[in-house]
């Protein structure tokens, strides 16, 4: 992070800091919330979204081969007209993370410049298109997109236990992947090597 963000931040978290501070209060002759004279400007070049951290999520997907994997192994498109099966299966993805509740809520994001210049996208599957992708998928191939992302969650935790991150960070010394692709990091008793044991549940 740029240091001046740093400043920008840790002087924005001392004035909220002072202002929350407990004070003792007369009686006040008027309520708390009482702004006035407040002005809003639209920005020519400067734009916004509820949901800035999409492109930094989507990076991260990118690096952890995410994508490349979905493209790889599920296999449910002939061609690409646009889209592949990774646009798909991350325009659901995000929606849920933007705060979208149900596959309708796509269109909001599909109207947000921000959000797809966040992604990189000249546009996104439209709702409709998304639920004929979901009515494609059989039995076998949720398996194989849970198998993706079950793969990418390992290159998370091999992330972190590997040394390269330094000897003043936590690591977990055992990684436990269940039957349903949940994994769970526990400190393990001293002098134990790392290991992933795979656990079905009851």
């Amino acid at each position: 992070m740029n240091r001046s963000y740093r400043k920008i931040l840790r002087n924005r978290k001392q004035r909220i800091q002072r202002r929350l501070q407990p004070k003792n209060w007369e009686d006040q002759a008027c309520p708390m919330l009482k702004a006035s004279n407040i002005h809003y400007e639209m920005a020519g070049r400067i734009a916004a979204t509820n949901c800035g951290g999409i492109g930094a999520m989507h990076l991260m997907v990118q690096r952890l081969g995410l994508v490349e994997d979905i493209d790889k192994h599920l296999q449910l498109l002939k061609v690409h007209l646009p889209y592949h099966e990774s646009d798909h299966v991350l325009n659901l993805t995000y929606n849920l993370l933007a705060g979208g509740q149900r596959i309708e809520d796509i269109e909001q994001r599909r109207q947000d410049e921000v959000f797809l210049n966040g992604l990189g996208a000249e546009r996104i599957p439209d709702p409709t298109t998304a639920g004929d992708f979901t009515r494609r998928f059989s039995v076998e191939d949720i398996g194989v997109l849970e198998e993706c992302v079950n793969r990418a969650r390992l290159a998370v935790c091999r992330a972190m236990i590997s040394p390269e991150r330094g000897a003043g960070r936590r690591r977990p010394k055992t990684l436990y992947r269940n039957s349903v692709g949940t994994l769970e990091s526990h400190p393990g008793k001293a002098g134990h090597p790392r290991k992933r044991v795979l656990r079905s549940r009851s």
